[in-house]
């Protein structure tokens, strides 16, 4: 289900988040390679899976938002707004 996919999508995102935080601390503490190395990892994954994730968006989300009643769709998308602040 498209739903259930983003939600693990979004799981996963604070997942890779909330690991970022030490490897960010321990390298503005001072460059360490196989810190440097870990974080560049972990970024790069995240970009990978979010580049992923806005291509569903993309491709499936939207254009469903886009298929209901006006009043419905903007429901939908006032409740998107209020996830992200």
């Amino acid at each position: 289900m498209l739903l259930a996919r983003l939600a693990r999508d979004h799981a996963e995102a604070d997942a890779y988040l909330a690991a970022l935080l030490p490897t960010w601390e321990r390298w503005s503490a001072g460059i360490d390679e196989a810190v440097s190395e870990a974080h560049v990892a972990i970024v790069t994954r995240l970009a990978d899976r979010l580049e992923a994730h806005l291509a569903i968006e993309e491709a499936e989300l939207f254009p469903a938002i886009e298929a209901l009643a006006p009043e419905l769709a903007a429901r939908v998308i006032a409740e998107m707004h209020a996830r992200r602040a």
